[in-house]
């Protein structure tokens, strides 16, 4: 299989997003653009990677993001088991600038034991933002297990919070 990816900055640092069969399979956010190019070519070693201009949806997409603050729907297909793609799947249904536990999540998905089972997918999500992740905290209110860094989390959650009060 072929992926095609690019690499775009934002607001929040890097950005790479590679598609598959023209859906979106992966999206992570890094510091520094070669870091995560390398990251994203080793999680798939057995695929070819080819590097490509940011297809104008994806710059659409993340511009409603980031300017608009609106998260579009993107054809998104995650690697992922029937367990993992069904808590990606429930994550979508956070409402932004909303947070969930992950006890939350559990309850939702009909598995309240399931706690420890949904953070370990959460932190397994290979697709930052529109499947958003970010939006699931501990029981304690504290910003816990970001797959791209807590200060990446704290950010996004900070600007949807912004942006549903206004300012």
């Amino acid at each position: 299989m072929t992926f095609y990816y690019s690499l775009t900055h934002s607001p929040l640092g890097w950005i790479l997003l590679a598609t598959a069969h023209n859906q979106l399979c992966w999206l992570s956010l890094g510091d520094c653009a070669s870091t995560i190019e390398q990251s994203f070519l080793q999680q798939f070693p057995h695929y070819t990677g080819k590097r490509q201009r940011l297809p104008t949806s994806y710059r659409e997409a993340l511009e409603d993001y980031f300017v608009n603050d609106r998260l579009q729907n993107l054809a998104i297909s995650p690697q992922g088991t029937t367990w993992q793609k069904r808590v990606w799947h429930a994550l979508t249904h956070i409402p932004w600038g909303q947070t969930w536990t992950y006890s939350e999540l559990a309850h939702y998905l009909g598995s309240p034991r399931s706690v420890r089972a949904v953070a370990s997918t959460c932190a397994k999500n290979p697709i930052a933002l529109f499947i958003p992740c970010h939006r699931v905290i501990a029981k304690s209110g504290a910003l816990q297990g970001y797959r791209w860094g807590i200060e990446h989390k704290a950010w996004l959650l900070e600007h949807e919070k912004r942006s549903c009060s206004g300012g």
